[in-house]
């Protein structure tokens, strides 16, 4: 069942924030959201979740119009983790994981909130206060509230949409958020991030690079996207590849333009 969005166009009156964007995600896939800061990733994850209603073009998932989905029904098949968690009250980080599975039913849920924090490494903090987590934690359990989420769901449409998942981690659980994401993949997991890490967008199958206005600039294989033209036609700085013996990309730096 693919999640797919036609010629989106969307506006923050008078800003244009995206403008004829198409994307497909498919189940068991990764693709990558890249593009300067202000190019609309953050939106786009929003209209893909259907927490948005597009000015233009439409968000399908099966054919069906993501923003006419019930609550429920979205929740059966889009997991979301934003850029920030923000909580009134002082939930304990289990019972913040467990929110996940709430419109789900709670049949297995406590296995699935100690399955969802031992994946991400933080089983020792279960009984703690949320607010107590260091913010690259707090990633962590956002995190987890997805996975504890996608364990709820019908494994024919599962998807999940990270807005920049690894921003706030140390080197590693960098690695542990990146290799999650390929097990998710291989899981069957449809996954769609917005990232900054343009090394960590090379791994991924499949990549819509974002410019200014939101204008897509390139979209297709990471081998054919991460490259010196189009990252320079969209962040207006200089571009260097660093690629490892087999030639997959490793490191990208960023220079001045002459």
């Amino acid at each position: 069942m693919t999640l797919s969005a036609s010629d989106l166009g969307f506006e923050y009156a008078p800003r244009r924030v995206l403008s004829s964007v198409s994307l497909a995600a498919q189940p068991g896939t990764r693709t990558a959201i890249i593009g300067p800061n202000g190019s609309g990733k953050s939106t786009l994850l929003r209209l893909l979740a259907g927490n948005l209603v597009p000015g233009s073009g439409r968000v399908t998932l099966g054919g069906t119009a993501v923003a006419s989905l019930s609550p429920v029904r979205r929740a059966r098949s889009i997991a979301v983790v934003p850029q920030s968690v923000t909580l009134a009250f002082p939930f304990s980080v289990s019972r913040f994981v467990g929110f996940g599975r709430h419109t789900l039913g709670r049949r297995g849920i406590e296995r699935a909130i100690a399955q969802s924090l031992e994946r991400v490494g933080l089983a020792n903090r279960a009984d703690d206060p949320l607010g107590e987590l260091s913010q690259g934690q707090q990633q962590r359990a956002s995190i987890a509230r997805a996975l504890c989420q996608l364990s709820g769901m019908p494994t024919e449409a599962r998807y999940l949409l990270a807005d920049e998942p690894t921003a706030s981690l140390d080197p590693a659980h960098d690695l542990l958020v990146r290799d999650l994401i390929a097990q998710l993949a291989s899981e069957g997991v449809g996954v769609v991030a917005a990232l900054h890490d343009l090394a960590a967008a090379a791994a991924f199958d499949h990549v819509l690079l974002l410019g200014p206005k939101g204008r897509p600039i390139a979209q297709g294989p990471a081998s054919e996207v991460i490259t010196r033209e189009p990252l320079e036609r969209a962040f207006g700085a200089g571009f260097r590849t660093h690629t490892d013996e087999a030639g997959a990309v490793v490191a990208v730096s960023a220079s001045r333009l002459p």
